[in-house]
């Protein structure tokens, strides 16, 4: 029983300091990981809100037929550039230009007789009533004369404006009821694009923030723009800010209904902790990078991040100028690892 006893106590022994030489064998096979770090100094940040629209006129007039009738002659067509008081097609022309010029007759004589009234009054002939009904049918004559002139740059369907024929809605020898939309002329040379911002962003806006826009059709070329005007209270459904910003179209490159993506600046940061984002490890909500400490040793560093670029994200807290963060072979090590820096830190 004693000799059996002995025999398992030395198998025991054997078998421990078999484990123990193992164990000092793989501490002295395991090398340091070389890594790359970068060093933590003060940057400029811009963060940035993108948002997506589609492009529209800056500056658009719809040309209406107050009187409709019919079509007579269209002189344009979409696409086309035209003049401030160009005729753009003829709707019952003739007798608009009939009703104007009775009008405008009509109210000569209202005028005269409202003057020959007032000489009457201060010769003592004519009472103020009487003045009083011819100064009421001259401004009735007056006003007459208003809404044939209307009605007859309607007719005319005249452009109030120089610019491009984005939208026709007529035909020749269409019959048009009153009221009717004919024609859409555009500024084109000033682009609009209205997008919906959030809470979050708008607290950051102000009139004249820059802004880019890009389109993907046409790679490789930016144009800048500024916001114009921006809603002072959120929409009831959206919760975001209506906001205009305006792009130069000198070269009429830019097109309405166009899609674009605009990137508005928001916020400028002088001196900040700013790392590339491929850094960050995320777990649930903790965010962590590794650091190598003055002793070369690992720590893992939780921080805390705010906004964030296509490539660069600002840290708030967790990191402080001059550390190191590892770039390369971060995924190697883990907290308290002792590393070689493989490339030329600046100290």
């Amino acid at each position: 029983m004693t000799n059996r006893i002995n025999t398992v106590l030395i198998l025991i022994f054997i078998l421990l300091d078999c484990n123990q030489q193992h164990s000092d064998g793989q501490k002295q096979i395991r090398q340091k990981v070389s890594v790359k770090v970068i060093k933590i100094v003060p940057s400029q940040f811009v963060s940035k809100g993108i948002y997506f629209g589609r492009l529209v006129p800056a500056s658009s007039v719809k040309i209406i037929s107050y009187t409709g009738g019919r079509v007579e002659t269209v002189k344009v067509r979409e696409g086309d550039y035209v003049k401030k008081g160009n005729s753009l097609a003829e709707i019952d022309a003739a007798k608009a230009l009939t009703m104007l010029q009775t009008t405008e007759v009509q109210e000569r004589i209202a005028l005269s007789t409202l003057e020959q009234t007032r000489i009457h009054l201060k010769n003592g002939n004519a009472s103020r009533l009487r003045v009083d009904e011819a100064e009421m049918n001259y401004l009735n004559a007056a006003n007459n004369r208003i809404n044939a002139h209307r009605n007859y740059q309607g007719a005319l369907a005249i452009s109030p404006i120089s610019g491009i024929v984005t939208s026709r809605y007529i035909e020749q020898y269409d019959e048009i009821a009153e009221d009717a939309h004919v024609f859409t002329v555009s500024k084109m040379d000033e682009m609009e694009l209205n997008v919906d911002i959030m809470e979050s962003d708008v607290y950051y806006l102000e009139t004249g923030t820059e802004a880019r826009l890009s389109i993907d059709m046409m790679p490789g070329r930016e144009w800048a723009g500024k916001v114009r005007t921006f809603a002072k209270e959120a929409d009831e459904t959206t919760r975001a800010f209506r906001t205009e910003i305006c792009f130069d179209n000198y070269d009429g490159a830019l097109k309405p209904g166009i899609a674009g993506r605009v990137e508005i600046d928001l916020q400028h940061f002088d001196s900040a902790v700013v790392i590339p984002t491929e850094l960050i490890t995320i777990r649930g909500i903790q965010k962590s990078v590794m650091v190598v400490k003055p002793d070369c040793k690992v720590e893992q560093r939780f921080i805390e991040t705010g906004p964030k670029s296509d490539s660069l994200t600002l840290v708030y807290s967790g990191l402080s100028f001059g550390e190191f963060i590892i770039t390369e072979g971060y995924n190697m090590v883990g907290e308290g690892d002792e590393v070689m820096i493989g490339n030329n830190r600046k100290n």
